[in-house]
């Protein structure tokens, strides 16, 4: 049953939507009746529109979220649909230029929108790499840290607007996590973000892969 805005279906945006924690949070969209816009750099994008139809719109974007152009891109299609993005979910699967500047770009336009409205909801999907940073992985960690610390501090500016901003820290690389903890992972990231109190930033974390979730709350 799709959950309304009045008479509207809510409408979201998920990045890094062919695969992993992404794709798992398109189809938990597609669950609870919100339309759909799903982005990737690959082209099997498409075959996850299709899968993920008929019952709610989705409409595929293939682009790269590392260029300025990709971002252009998308929000044209935002653009065009004439609809107000309702969700955002912000799933960086490349290095540094996606993981930085694609996302940073994506989340002011989308998050100003939100914030003239007074309601909208940011998922950043980060990695406790970010907060536990290895040898030989100095620029991955070192993106991964700055998003959940941007992720912290964009919920801070937007206290008492309506928006929240949650940080989603899987304990697994992109590479290396399984379907199952994918879909783990993504539920309850997503069952976080749609309790939040629109006035809290929240981490939600598994500290190892046998670990317990937690989630983590500051005012």
């Amino acid at each position: 049953m799709a959950i309304m805005n009045g008479n509207r279906r809510k409408l979201a945006v998920v990045t890094g939507a062919c695969s992993g924690i992404g794709l798992e949070l398109a189809r938990l969209c597609a669950q609870q009746g919100f339309d759909l816009v799903v982005v990737a750099a690959e082209p099997m994008i498409f075959d996850v529109a299709l899968d993920l139809g008929p019952s709610v719109t989705c409409t595929p974007v293939r682009c790269d979220l590392a260029t300025s152009g990709g971002i252009a891109s998308l929000m044209a299609v935002i653009a065009s649909a004439e609809r107000a993005v309702d969700f955002l979910f912000a799933d960086a699967v490349r290095t540094l230029h996606t993981n930085i500047d694609g996302t940073v770009r994506l989340v002011f336009a989308v998050a100003g929108g939100m914030r003239s409205r007074g309601h909208g909801r940011i998922l950043i999907t980060g990695s406790l790499a970010g907060q536990m940073p290895e040898s030989l992985q100095a620029v991955h960690d070192g993106s991964k840290t700055f998003l959940d610390s941007f992720a912290a501090a964009l919920g801070n500016e937007l206290k008492d607007t309506g928006v929240t901003v949650m940080s989603l820290i899987p304990g697994a690389t992109q590479t290396g996590i399984s379907e199952e903890l994918a879909a783990a992972v993504a539920r309850i990231g997503f069952e976080r973000m749609m309790e939040a109190n629109p006035e809290m930033v929240a981490e939600v974390a598994n500290e190892l892969l046998a670990a317990p979730f937690e989630i983590r709350a500051r005012p």
